[in-house]
């Protein structure tokens, strides 16, 4: 009896832990741990240069080694925390890692792991054309490709829950974390990480060399590159096509009126000739919007290049926004069977009018929401003991993609259904 009781016991003590292990348990909205602990310069990766003389000891090709500083919770053993990763910026020629150190430790404190990389700086401002521009940004994807994989590698000495890997980046970071979600592809690869012979040789050594796959050869190759979600500060892509509606990956953006640096909508950066046009979070938005994708754009009304003010509310925004995904999941990936219904939630009709209607299998009680593609909840109803069936007006409703959410009062069931409004 008394090793029935104790094994009851222990038992007891584990199940009450096993909510603890989630990673929605382990952060928060808000700072709740008093310290952070760092260790900086660890090599997650390597990758190449284009060469400008020749090296007689590692031939043309000289690896350079590339660091990480990574912040964590002051706190023993535990269960694995969501990662976030943060980019610099510096238009690909400047820029250290250090620039993320103070939000690093924001999100350390609020309970997850944050790292923040050094990638290759290749861009000499003063020769900077396209091509250079291109090329600049393909190696940073590349390398921003290879941490990702290094925290996957390494998740148990990091403490890293590679369900939940993050990327937030600010100007070129941001353009290398866009690049990373919307370039997955072999056919995105741009023709101008290819050899290109015009460029001429030193001592056999081509000065323009052929930059390898998307992935890159930064280490770890057996592992995904593929992350849950970012966050782009003032980012863009040089190409909309790249993005199509097999990129699931959540995307929020938030970018200034006034940016003259990373046009807010399109411009030609920096008025380079040729134009490098730049694609900014507006035009993404609504490319984003037409293929169904569900990314949020935060705009900020007058505000330039510079978002040292906004660095707080970014902080908090950002955090919210992964929270969110931690702990509600991809609200981007939506099933075909999905749409008939999940955990056997049905709406109807699909497309909907004037009016929708949400249809459990049997009765139950909870809460339904009514949300957008950016993720605004337009409107929400009670389910109330006893019910199974809800309708929600569309009548004043514009034409779209919108999604009907239910959760179980106790937080323990949820599901999801994405419908289409017509005119």
């Amino acid at each position: 009896m008394y090793k029935l009781l104790t094994s009851l016991f222990l038992l007891l003590c584990f199940l009450i832990k096993l909510p603890a292990q989630n990673s929605c348990s382990q952060i928060s909205l808000i700072p709740i741990y008093p310290c952070v602990d760092t260790v900086k310069n660890i090599q997650y990766g390597q990758g190449r240069h284009d060469y400008f003389f020749p090296d007689p000891v590692n031939g043309c090709a000289p690896f350079e080694p590339l660091f990480t500083d990574i912040f964590r919770p002051c706190v023993g053993n535990e269960a694995p925390r969501p990662l976030v990763i943060f980019i610099h910026g510096g238009a690909f020629a400047a820029g250290n890692k250090s620039d993320f150190w103070p939000q690093c430790a924001a999100f350390a404190r609020r309970g997850y792991v944050a790292a923040t990389i050094q990638y290759r700086l290749s861009v000499n401002l003063v020769s900077l054309n396209r091509h250079a521009l291109i090329r600049a940004g393909f190696r940073a994807q590349q390398d921003a490709k290879a941490a990702v994989r290094f925290f996957k590698a390494n998740a148990a000495e990091f403490n890293v829950d590679t369900s939940n890997i993050y990327l937030v980046g600010y100007s070129a970071g941001a353009i290398t974390a866009l690049n990373v979600v919307y370039a997955r592809d072999e056919d995105e690869r741009p023709a101008e990480a290819d050899y290109e012979a015009i460029c001429g040789n030193w001592f056999g050594c081509p000065f323009c060399p052929d930059l390898g796959t998307l992935e890159g050869e930064g280490g770890n190759p057996g592992f995904s590159s593929k992350v849950n979600g970012i966050y782009s500060f003032a980012g863009a892509v040089m190409d909309l096509s790249m993005i199509d509606d097999t990129d699931d990956t959540p995307v929020a953006m938030i970018h200034g009126t006034a940016d003259q640096t990373v046009d807010y909508d399109s411009a030609c950066f920096l008025n380079l000739i040729p134009c490098a046009k730049l694609y900014g979070s507006n035009s993404i938005q609504q490319r984003t919007e037409a293929l169904g994708l569900c990314t949020q754009l935060h705009t900020l009304p007058g505000a330039g290049h510079d978002l040292g003010p906004y660095l707080d509310t970014i902080v908090a925004q950002a955090s919210a926004y992964f929270y969110e995904l931690v702990c509600e999941g991809n609200p981007c990936v939506v099933s075909s069977v999905a749409e008939t219904g999940v955990h056997g939630l049905e709406v109807y009709p699909n497309p909907a009018g004037d009016w929708v209607k949400m249809k459990l299998p049997q009765p139950a009680s909870g809460e339904a929401a009514l949300i957008n593609l950016t993720g605004q909840v337009i409107s929400t109803k009670i389910l109330g003991s006893g019910q199974a069936e809800l309708t929600f007006s569309l009548e004043n409703v514009p034409a779209g993609i919108y999604f009907l959410k239910w959760k179980s009062r106790d937080g323990g069931q949820s599901a999801t259904v994405k419908f289409f409004k017509t005119n």
